[in-house]
């Protein structure tokens, strides 16, 4: 397991070595890794110039369509009842003496159905649901897509998640889940 990351040039080991000291002072495992410890840890992996990389063994990823999968099932087995491919509108929030404000409804096309808590977990969409109740919640836009391949042979020998420089374009951030397929 783990993830690896790499910079082809001066700036960006710079760069590169200031998230890994960031990273650091919060106590996370990472380290800085040169060209020869690069390719010791990922023999196969072809980078053209890497100037620094850095390697953090704690790194992993999971498989989300089968994780989101379980978390509905475990939902709806406790009694949640889901809502899948329905556009929410907004949320109706009703006020407490004390000005606490809570859930009352999502506000769904022509319905809404009634509710005592609400989990925003509409990805790009979140600070216009989040503006119906007056929440105020930035969110910075980055391109991004998400490819899955067919099942292949092993990419990696050692690491989990393997991006490409940091200071090149495109920027891609490759997972090799279990069954051989690619993200």
């Amino acid at each position: 397991g783990g993830e690896l990351r790499w910079a082809a040039t001066s700036t960006g080991a710079e760069t590169l070595a200031e998230r890994v000291r960031t990273l650091q002072s919060w106590g996370y495992p990472i380290q800085m890794l040169d060209e020869a410890e690069l390719q010791n840890l990922e023999p196969g992996l072809v980078t053209g110039p890497v100037a620094a990389a850095s390697y953090s063994s704690i790194d992993g990823h999971v498989d989300t369509q089968k994780v989101i999968r379980a978390c509905l099932a475990r939902a709806t087995e406790n009694g949640a009842q889901i809502h899948s491919q329905t556009t929410v509108g907004g949320l109706r929030l009703v006020s407490s003496e004390t000005g606490a404000r809570a859930e009352q409804a999502v506000e769904v096309t022509g319905d809404s159905i009634p509710c005592d808590m609400v989990v925003l977990a509409a990805g790009a969409d979140i600070p216009e649901l989040a503006a119906s109740t007056e929440i105020e919640f930035p969110l910075y836009h980055t391109f991004g897509a998400t490819i899955i391949t067919e099942p292949t042979n092993p990419l990696f020998e050692n690491v989990a998640v393997v991006h490409t420089a940091i200071d090149q374009n495109p920027q891609i951030a490759f997972r090799q889940f279990p069954d051989g397929s690619v993200m």
